[in-house]
């Protein structure tokens, strides 16, 4: 048996993918990534689902390293599938027994780790400024150095504006979260060699819902490939009192939002809330946490198996941030109680997988 019975029902939704099946699970699970990161807050929606994945040997460098150990206490708990570790020492990424390296952060961090690099693995970078993010991949080692050089300059030509965040960094836990999700997705068909990688780059802006795949634009000649530093429209309207996101007709700790479902949507959404600062989190399913679950549902964990979706989805949230009140319902959500649970919410998501609902 290539797989344990366990990681047949944990993996399932990986398996029953012709291109992944059992042969590629396995092949996740010996796979080794290091992620050099400006923080371990910065990595968490990344590491989440890359442990979530079953990718089974993670190193992390972190640049600021608080808060790691409940990330990996959870991580852990997450997937007992996976090794995870600290690792003070990057140069150690020319190791062979690497596979993939992850790079994440802003502009300035991303250069200084590349021309930091001694020898060469294949390489993901994945940057982020305020609302907007940028991924690419490079499997051959010109093709980064060409990419390094326009990064460079790129950063020089714009005095570190690149580093700027909108007001309390609101955009940049968005992007965080995205950016976590669609690099795993990189990662994942990276080492199985599966699809077609991000080699040019992928970038977007959450304010305008913008998204690029520059297919056949020259990295090495490209304008900081999509992250015009100090250009977006949003950048512009805020200058001039119009600004995207600048003012809000109340705090975010005063906003009341209602997640349906606490799945594979929910779950990432109630994740993305909590992270930014939204007071009052409002979780109804009526579902209970299955081992079929955590490939992908990362509220959950293996010690919360069988208890009510809403109750391990709490306890996530509180242990991380327990300012936030959640209001749990433990039921199905229908045309008999749906308007007496939405009453008071200031937005409503639904994260469901039925029409009905």
């Amino acid at each position: 048996m290539i797989l344990t019975k366990e990681q047949i029902n944990r993996y399932l939704r990986h398996i029953i993918m012709p291109e992944i099946s059992g042969p590629g699970q396995k092949k996740l699970l010996e796979a080794s990534v290091i992620i050099q990161s400006e923080s371990a807050d910065a990595s968490a929606p990344l590491l989440y689902y890359l442990v979530a994945s079953g990718i089974g040997h993670i190193s992390c460098a972190f640049k600021e390293e608080q808060g790691y150990e409940i990330l990996f206490d959870n991580l852990r708990d997450l997937n007992s599938d996976i090794a995870i570790t600290l690792d003070r020492i990057p140069e150690k990424i020319c190791a062979n027994d690497i596979d993939l390296r992850i790079i994440l952060g802003n502009a300035e961090y991303v250069a200084n780790s590349l021309s930091n690099s001694a020898g060469w693995i294949p390489t993901i970078i994945a940057m982020i400024r305020g609302w907007e993010g940028y991924i690419q991949v490079f499997k051959q080692q010109e093709q980064m150095r060409s990419a390094l050089l326009v990064l460079q300059t790129a950063i020089q030509k714009c005095n570190n504006h690149f580093n700027s965040n909108d007001e309390e960094g609101i955009g940049r836990v968005f992007s965080t979260c995205l950016q976590g999700a669609l690099t795993t997705i990189e990662v994942v068909k990276l080492i199985l060699n599966i699809g077609t990688s991000a080699e040019s780059p992928l970038s977007f802006n959450l304010l305008s819902m913008s998204f690029d795949n520059q297919e056949n634009s020259d990295p090495a000649s490209a304008d900081f490939f999509a992250l015009k530093a100090g250009t977006t429209d949003c950048n512009k309207s805020s200058a001039n009192g119009t600004g995207c996101v600048s003012k809000t007709p109340k705090r975010l700790s005063e906003f009341k939002a209602l997640i349906v479902g606490t799945g594979g949507l929910g779950s990432p959404a109630a994740y993305a809330l909590a992270k930014a600062g939204i007071g009052t989190i409002g979780l109804v399913d009526h579902d209970t946490v299955d081992i079929s679950n955590l490939n992908r549902q990362i509220l959950h964990s293996v010690s919360r198996l069988g208890i009510p979706k809403v109750e391990s989805a709490e306890t996530f949230l509180h242990r991380q941030y327990p300012e936030v009140n959640i209001v749990k319902h433990n039921t199905n959500f229908n045309e008999d109680n749906a308007f007496e649970i939405m009453t008071g919410y200031d937005v409503i998501i639904v994260g469901v997988d039925n029409f009905p609902t």
